[in-house]
């Protein structure tokens, strides 16, 4: 009987030290299995963050929206940041193009190369001019087969991208006889109520 008792009490050692060992194997593959599963990205589940509407241009601001992607954190930060500053200088130009085509039609001799050429260079000073006082209103960051991928959105407020466009066209030697302030308020008004009614359209 003791016999007995000490072959079962020996050959218990191997089982446990299988069973342990089986244990061990398992645990890890699941570590390896969960640490290989890859993280959902946003464009994996159709996602797209800083364009979605809240970031489209409106009465209150010009904004822009860009995507940069390289290995480098702070390279693709730059490059979306670049995308998006020429999405904005972009939606600053052709409003304010909008608005002093208008005003030549409305106020001026549309025909006078003179007018136009000042009124071009207007749109170029403006709109570089407010590049300088853009903010960040949307970044995020996702890392994608190596490499990171930062989408950005940034701002400018109208009412001071038209506040300056007013002050430099009653300043500009070849315009401020033309000025008319009123009416240069009316046409802006129109403009950013066409920009209103944009984005409402694109959110239906």
């Amino acid at each position: 009987m003791d016999t007995v008792v000490f072959v079962m009490q020996t050959s218990s050692k191997p089982a446990n030290l299988l069973v342990l060992m089986l244990l061990v194997g398992f645990l890890c593959f699941c570590n390896t299995v969960f640490a290989e599963q890859p993280q959902e990205s946003f464009q994996s589940v159709g996602k797209l963050p800083c364009s979605d509407l809240e970031y489209h241009s409106d009465r209150q601001f010009f904004r822009g929206s860009g995507i940069g992607t390289h290995t480098n954190a702070r390279l693709a930060e730059r490059i979306a940041r670049l995308e998006a500053n020429a999405q904005l200088s972009a939606n600053i130009s052709i409003s304010v193009q909008s608005v002093t085509s208008m005003y030549l039609s409305q106020f001026c001799d549309e025909n006078n190369a003179v007018y136009h050429e000042a009124m071009e260079h207007l749109t170029r000073q403006t709109t570089q001019r407010h590049l300088r006082n853009v903010q960040v209103v949307c970044s995020e960051t996702d890392f994608e087969d190596g490499q990171y991928i930062v989408y950005l959105a940034v701002e400018v407020a109208a009412d001071d991208v038209f506040s300056g466009l007013e002050k430099e066209f009653a300043a500009d030697a070849s315009l401020k006889h033309l000025y008319d302030k009123d009416g240069l308020r009316q046409i802006l008004d129109e403009a950013m109520e066409e920009t209103d009614a944009v984005k409402e359209r694109e959110g239906q």
